[in-house]
């Protein structure tokens, strides 16, 4: 990966419950789940919502 020697990819889990703002998981998911180019990957980003 040159640049970017060891690289842990860390787990993110954005835990929705009701009622759930939106706005907050949006930020979660602009921070953590959008893959920029040219960058390694540091999150792994998921949703986990109740049944």
């Amino acid at each position: 990966m040159g640049y970017f020697p060891a690289i842990v990819v860390h787990r993110v889990v954005d835990l929705v419950l009701p009622p759930q703002a939106t706005f907050e998981l949006a930020c979660a998911a602009e921070v953590f789940g959008v893959q920029q180019p040219g960058l390694p990957t540091l999150y792994q980003f998921e949703v986990c919502t109740e049944p």
